[in-house]
């Protein structure tokens, strides 16, 4: 439609699939394609055991965000937009400053959220002054 003006695309997930299936829907195949591993050293990954009682994972989890990644930001992933927004309300109880980040936010709050919370955190490239995590639905 526009063949001056460039286009840059930038995914974390696409398959190879969906990035030719992408690349053939904006008439733009044998782009440059930029690619790194999936392995980032620069993200820490940590599994634990499940306490058996919601209260007991929520207590857990709020300690580990106040005490030891206080003053730091973090993305927790959830399985649904519910799961998402309870999430937010039980850590934003306990005085946690947390946002939702999911496909049914209006614009205006969305933006909000990118623009206040995690990805401005990002720009400073210095730890933030509050602790400040998105919870990011995956679906």
């Amino acid at each position: 439609m526009f063949p001056e003006v460039p286009i840059l695309g930038l995914t974390a997930t696409a398959t190879t699939k969906v990035m030719l299936d992408v690349q053939k829907m904006l008439q733009i195949e044998g782009c440059i394609v930029l690619q790194a591993p999936f392995n980032r050293p620069n993200l820490f990954y940590e599994v634990r055991t499940k306490s058996a009682s919601q209260k007991d994972c929520l207590d857990e989890l709020a300690d580990l965000m106040s005490v030891r990644f206080k003053s730091q930001s973090g993305i927790i992933y959830t399985t649904s937009i519910k799961e998402c927004e309870d999430l937010r309300e039980e850590l934003r109880k306990r005085g946690l400053r947390v946002s939702a980040y999911h496909a049914k936010l209006e614009p205006e709050l969305r933006s909000k959220v990118t623009r206040n919370g995690y990805l401005e955190n990002i720009k400073r490239s210095l730890p933030p002054l509050h602790l400040d995590w998105a919870l990011i639905n995956l679906m």
